[in-house]
């Protein structure tokens, strides 16, 4: 009898091997992992308004024409506080890319912090400069607008979620340097007063019809301090990426028409770029400058 329980139990440890190898176990590789892991729920960019814009481009740090956004962002965590919150905005054209702007979120937990299940809507404002860091230039023309809401460690910055909407570029004559060469003017002087003016064109295309006018101004007293056309050859164009000119002003109470007398002393004066659209006059830009007046 022993001798018969024994070769039972061997056969039953044989089918038992041999079901196991039916249904191998095999482990997780670590490139499967990811796949079973809860991801955290992390902060995001729920909207942007407006969702499309037309942005007007310029060429100079000085010189900007902003637009305002406003960008929603919220944390979904149910527990998470994040903090090193920015958000920034680029602009992106073919192979062109500018920084346009940055906001701090401040969502009532301090700048840069977002409490669990919390949000709120952060106003940020957006320029197109081509003097921005980046690279490439930008056009007028259709481009991109990427806000991207990004966390700081202080020293690794990671971009938590981004969106994208569609944008308008635009170009635009402008003033971008004046610089007078004297700060006294004789009334009534033969002296050619003289004052150098840059333009910059970033509409890609001739643009006509721009003057540049002076004003002397002294209290109450405005007398025109003498006027162009703008840019090389005086012929009021100003053709693609801009020119820079030299013309001159001077104060007169001689000139027929002017009411008002000018005497020695302090004075402004007051340089205009102006442009005729076909139907009236439109001051584009200007500038103005403490002078003195000195007796004829």
């Amino acid at each position: 009898m022993p001798r018969i329980r024994a070769t039972v139990l061997a056969a039953t440890l044989v089918a038992a091997a041999a079901c196991g190898m039916d249904r191998p176990t095999t482990p997780l590789t670590p490139p499967d992992a990811p796949l079973f892991a809860k991801k955290n729920a992390t902060p995001v960019i729920s909207d942007v308004s407006p969702s499309t814009a037309s942005l007007t481009i310029t060429a100079t740090p000085d010189v900007t024409v902003p637009s305002s956004f406003t960008v929603a962002v919220g944390n979904p965590s149910a527990n998470a506080i994040v903090a090193g919150l920015s958000i920034a905005a680029t602009i992106v054209q073919g192979n062109a890319s500018r920084d346009a702007g940055s906001a701090t979120p401040d969502c009532g937990a301090g700048p840069g912090v977002l409490r669990p299940n919390t949000g709120c809507a952060v106003p940020i404002t957006v320029t197109a400069n081509n003097s921005a860091n980046g690279t490439g230039t930008l056009t007028p023309g259709n481009a991109k607008l990427v806000f991207s809401l990004v966390q700081s460690n202080g020293t690794t910055v990671t971009t938590l979620d981004t969106k994208t909407i569609k944008v308008t570029l635009t170009g635009v004559v402008y003033m971008s340097d004046l610089q007078l060469h004297f700060s006294s003017m004789q009334i009534d002087g033969t002296e050619l007063n003289a004052y150098t003016m840059s333009l910059a064109n970033t509409t890609g295309q001739d643009q006509s019809l721009y003057v540049v006018q002076a004003y002397v101004e002294q209290g109450d007293v405005v007398h025109a301090a003498g006027g162009a056309n703008v840019c090389p050859g005086l012929t009021g164009i100003v053709p693609p990426g801009g020119c820079t000119f030299d013309w001159h002003a001077s104060a007169q109470n001689s000139v027929i028409g002017q009411t008002g007398t000018l005497v020695a002393g302090p004075a402004i004066l007051r340089i205009e770029l102006i442009h005729f659209d076909g139907v009236s006059n439109v001051v584009v830009a200007g500038g103005e400058f403490a002078i003195t007046l000195t007796g004829p």
